[in-house]
């Protein structure tokens, strides 16, 4: 989702969260925001924080993940 979220700023089909308001278009219409597409700051910010973990230590949220049950632990959102 980061990756995607990311690349539609850099296309300007969304704009980005430091944008002020909402960016126009030739056509005068307005730019997406996160919230016009369904997410929000705090979800991408989410998203781009296990990408980054994953690029560094590639299969990471896997092991976390595959080990929850071998400790009791049943899966949860919150955690």
């Amino acid at each position: 989702m980061a990756d995607e979220y990311d690349a539609a700023q850099e296309l300007e089909e969304v704009v980005g969260a430091h944008d002020g308001a909402k960016k126009r278009v030739p056509d005068r219409n307005a730019i997406a925001t996160a919230e016009d597409i369904g997410v929000t700051r705090k979800d991408i910010h989410n998203a781009r924080a296990v990408r980054d973990v994953e690029a560094a230590d590639p299969s990471i949220v896997r092991r976390v993940f595959d080990g929850r049950p071998a400790a009791g632990v049943g899966p949860a959102k919150a955690s």
